[in-house]
Order: C-alpha cells, then structure tokens, then sequence
C-alpha cells in the first residue's frame, strides 16, 4: 500500500512537472511572436491598425484567461453534444 502512495505522489509531480513546462513554453512563444503580431497589423487601415495592436500587445494573462475561457466552453459543449 505504501508503494502505491509512493507511485501517486510521482505520478502527481510528473504530471505537474509537464504541464509547468509547458506553461512556460506557451508564455515564451506568446511573448516573442509579439512582433509578428504587429507586423500583421501594419496592412490594416488606422481605425483597424489601432484596435489590432492593441489586442497584439495584450499582456499573457489576460490571452490566457481568454484562451482557457474558450477551451473551457468548447470542451463543455463537445461533451453535451455527444
């Protein structure tokens, strides 16, 4: 029984280990894609211009709340649907 606790426990740093990393990863590529983001911007008109730099140069927390929100609500729906 101890050896199965023992198993649990490194399961759960492992898991947390991958999901930390990746985190990480996801934060480097958001945070230098940020010129691409705006370059992307330049073709638009002003008011356009405007509104797409701003949503390019939205800090990781705020697109990580969003991104998990639409996960969040895709995964629910998928699961009603089937």
């Amino acid at each position: 029984m101890r050896q199965l606790g023992f198993a649990a426990v490194v399961i759960s740093l492992t898991v947390g280990l991958v999901f930390g990393l990746s985190a990480c990863s996801n934060r480097s590529l958001y945070e230098g894609s940020l010129m691409q983001r705006l370059e992307a911007c330049e073709s638009l008109r002003p008011a356009e211009r405007d509104a797409c730099e701003l949503r390019a140069r939205r800090p990781y927390g705020e697109y990580e709340q969003e991104r998990e929100a639409a996960l969040g609500h895709d995964l629910i729906s998928e699961m009603m649907t089937h």
